[in-house]
């Protein structure tokens, strides 16, 4: 009995202890306690920063870009000429050509009829070399020579020198050539001419000796002249007359033939018979003089 009733007290006791307890801890209503300690809250842990990524590692270098190694040439100039680059034909004007290695080049330029264009040129890296071309037109020539020299010459009738000489500058065609030297046949021929030099030789062809001259003369008589023609021929000299003194003799019978300039008067002596003096009827004593060197030429070519 006793066991249970101070079990009972102990109950009791343990219960108002925890009463107490939990007034000093809670309190109650309206009820004022002790002040409280204030409860300190733990810093907070920032929240970990996140790294940056690292860079990306560096792009290589590209590398320079490789210099040029071929270049252009352009040609301009006479159309249709072709163009030689070197050995190497390259094409016709006007025209391009890229791809050309560089470096320095002979350049030829030719046209049927042109004189050659040549030049050195270098192909830059990466350039163009620009290049005109203005062929000369070839022109003909002749060149003229004879075995007497000092013939004059004639292209078309006009003067054009003395043998030997060379015409230049003749534009294709035909031409005619003309050569002459005293005494000798006159050469003439028509010579085409192109675009060169064209060789002519003359070899002369001497001129048969002819004699066909006359003169109106009066012939002299003691009592009375006559008017009339002396003519001289290779036969001889024929005196023309409405008279009846008129004659016909060859050179082999004359002896005399001789001219007085000074006094107008030509005489003329038929061997072993008469002698005949003319005089020009005219003031033109010229005219006696140049009759009488006609026939004394045509005598001396003769050998007469």
């Amino acid at each position: 009995m006793k066991r249970i009733m101070k079990r009972r007290a102990t109950d009791r006791t343990g219960a108002a202890l925890a009463g107490i307890l939990a007034v000093g801890l809670f309190g109650c209503g309206g009820s004022e306690g002790p002040a409280e300690a204030p409860v300190e809250t733990p810093p907070k842990t920032p929240a970990p920063v996140a790294e940056p990524p690292p860079p990306p590692p560096p792009r290589p270098k590209a590398p320079p870009p490789k210099a040029p190694t071929t270049g252009t040439l352009h040609v301009e100039g006479t159309d249709g000429a072709r163009v030689f680059l070197g050995e190497e034909e390259l094409g016709t004007i006007p025209g391009s050509w890229s791809g050309l290695e560089v470096g320095p080049y002979p350049v030829r330029v030719v046209r049927d009829g042109f004189h050659p264009f040549d030049v050195d040129v270098v192909i830059p890296a990466g350039g163009t070399r620009a290049l005109v071309a203005e062929l000369r037109e070839m022109l003909g020539s002749l060149a003229v020579e004879s075995d007497i020299p000092g013939a004059t010459v004639f292209v078309n009738r006009a003067f054009r020198g003395n043998t030997p000489v060379t015409i230049p500058d003749l534009q294709p065609g035909a031409y005619e050539l003309t050569v002459a030297s005293e005494g000798y046949e006159v050469f003439r021929r028509r010579v085409e001419v192109g675009r060169e030099r064209v060789p002519v030789r003359v070899d002369f062809v001497a001129l048969a000796p002819t004699l066909d001259a006359r003169i109106e003369v009066v012939h002299k008589r003691v009592f009375r002249s006559t008017r009339g023609t002396l003519a001289a021929t290779p036969d001889g000299f024929v005196y023309q007359t409405d008279r009846q003194d008129g004659f016909r003799v060859g050179f082999a019978s004359v002896e005399a033939f001789e001219v007085d300039y000074l006094n107008n008067n030509l005489r003329l002596k038929v061997r072993g018979g008469r002698t005949y003096n003319f005089e020009s009827p005219s003031e033109d004593k010229d005219a006696l003089f140049v009759f009488h060197r006609e026939v004394t030429g045509f005598l001396e070519a003769t050998n007469q």
